[in-house]
């Protein structure tokens, strides 16, 4: 501020631009913090290019530091644990509503309960799953583990929820676990 510069953002901007490009994919979302109305500007230069408009950006407001000390906060703040339990509640919102879904059209292609995914996961029927906590108390915590890291073992992708939550009271109100499956399964 003290001396006269011909320091150019836009440019500077460019740059970060194109080293971000070559680093993300599609699916990535992109988190700016730091110091000042900066990160507000540089998320209004990505929103602006068409290379990064297919991207989420979000601001992480309240974390003013760059570099290390930035870094360092920004996992331990509210707005990153916000961005990172968004994205799984989304994700087991959509499995549960898919659920929903195959129920409603008479599909065979889910599992509700302890019992029905043991038995699917035996035939390695099971792609997604998700549990409540509850699922452990309401039943034989040994065989809900045994069951669980003989799925993950086979590939699929659990989820759990907390039953507090008002995804985790769906998930605790089908049976406490559930899965959809790659195919039918005979009952």
């Amino acid at each position: 501020k003290r001396y006269k510069t011909n320091f150019n953002i836009e440019k500077f901007f460019e740059q970060i631009q194109q080293a971000l490009i070559s680093i993300i994919r599609e699916t990535d979302s992109i988190i700016i913090f730091g110091p000042g109305e900066t990160k507000k500007r540089f998320s209004n230069f990505l929103l602006r290019s068409q290379n990064a408009q297919k991207y989420k950006i979000q601001i992480a407001e309240g974390i003013d530091s760059g570099g290390e000390d930035g870094f360092t906060h920004l996992p331990k703040s509210q707005t990153m644990k916000e961005i990172m339990s968004e994205s799984k509640l989304a994700k087991v919102s959509s499995i549960i509503d898919e659920i929903m879904l195959r129920a409603n059209k008479k599909s065979r292609k889910f599992t509700m309960g302890f019992e029905e995914t043991l038995k699917a996961n035996q035939y390695g029927a099971v792609e997604l799953l998700v549990f409540s906590d509850k699922a452990i108390q309401t039943n034989d915590e040994k065989q809900v583990i045994e069951l669980l890291n003989d799925a993950e073992s086979k590939g699929v992708k659990t989820f759990s929820v907390d039953s507090s939550t008002d995804i985790g009271l769906r998930v605790t109100g089908l049976g406490g676990i559930v899965s959809l499956l790659r195919y039918a399964i005979e009952s």
